[in-house]
């Protein structure tokens, strides 16, 4: 069977960012190979280059957003029981990476991000 769409955001890497991003890339791939899969992790794929030597980087779009944009859409005041989950959910992607030999340097409110189903995503794992 064919697998239902689903929404992503990509990102075209500018010529003047090639060789960083190249580098970036590889790091990724090497980084997913290592460590594998998680339903917490957020992954980014990369395509190219395409006949131009460009590269596009996508990634899952998480219509939740940034953990960090819950407190400003709620007065600055979290439930206990929300932010009890948020936590969980990420202490599960931070033990899938340390388990697999591979510490997350960048945690941080604008690296959780939230689906529109409220699963909770760690993304940025190699930064």
């Amino acid at each position: 069977g064919t697998e239902p769409p689903i929404e992503a955001i990509v990102k075209v890497v500018k010529q003047s960012y090639m060789r960083k991003f190249r580098r970036q890339v590889r790091k990724d791939k090497a980084m997913r190979r290592k460590v594998g899969e998680h339903p917490n992790l957020l992954y980014s794929r990369w395509v190219g280059p395409d006949n131009k030597g460009r590269i596009w980087k996508a990634r899952r779009f998480c219509k939740g957003g940034p953990v960090m944009r819950l407190r400003a859409l709620s007065d600055g005041k979290l439930r206990e029981a929300y932010i009890a989950y948020i936590i969980h959910e990420t202490l599960q992607a931070l033990s899938h990476l340390h388990n697999n030999d591979f510490q997350h340097t960048s945690v941080k409110p604008s690296n959780i991000l939230l689906t529109e189903s409220f699963d909770v995503m760690l993304t940025d794992p190699w930064a």
